[in-house]
């Protein structure tokens, strides 16, 4: 079953942490890539954990007008431009620990390898943030 109807399925029955979980553990990794090339490795793991809290609180209202992929990557673009303009942050305060943020903790753990993310944030960092994100979504995401 695609993950756009099994997570459809589950919110259908009101099974909305096991789909807020199916959709984590099945696009996490490719998110938290996506992440790591617009930050340092630290903040990279804290926007991720956002991005996390994001998609578990918003998915019962997700409409189904885009792919569940590129809903998470849209939200994902959103909590890294959140993280560098918030003041919590630049402050330090760390957001409480919920379900959302231990299965995205889990899943930072399976990170990139360190030399290839290495070489490409080098790559990228010689372009805008605008650029960075098409090129990100588009070639390693495969989206539009």
């Amino acid at each position: 079953m695609a993950l756009d109807d099994e997570v459809a399925a589950l919110l259908a029955r009101g099974a909305v942490d096991e789909a807020a979980t199916a959709a984590l553990e099945a696009l996490g990794p490719a998110v938290l890539g996506y992440l790591a090339s617009l930050h340092p490795e630290d903040d990279a793991h804290d926007v991720f954990a956002v991005f996390a809290e994001d998609l578990w609180r918003g998915l019962p209202g997700f409409r189904g007008e885009s792919s569940l992929r590129s809903w998470a990557f849209r939200l994902a673009w959103h909590a890294s431009a959140r993280w560098r303009r918030d003041l919590w942050r630049r402050r330090g305060e760390r957001l409480p620990t919920s379900a959302a943020s231990r299965l995205a903790a889990s899943i930072a753990a399976s990170r990139l390898p360190v030399s290839r993310k290495d070489a490409l944030r080098q790559l990228r960092e010689a372009l805008d943030p605008e650029e960075r994100r098409l090129l990100m979504l588009r070639d390693d995401q495969e989206l539009e």
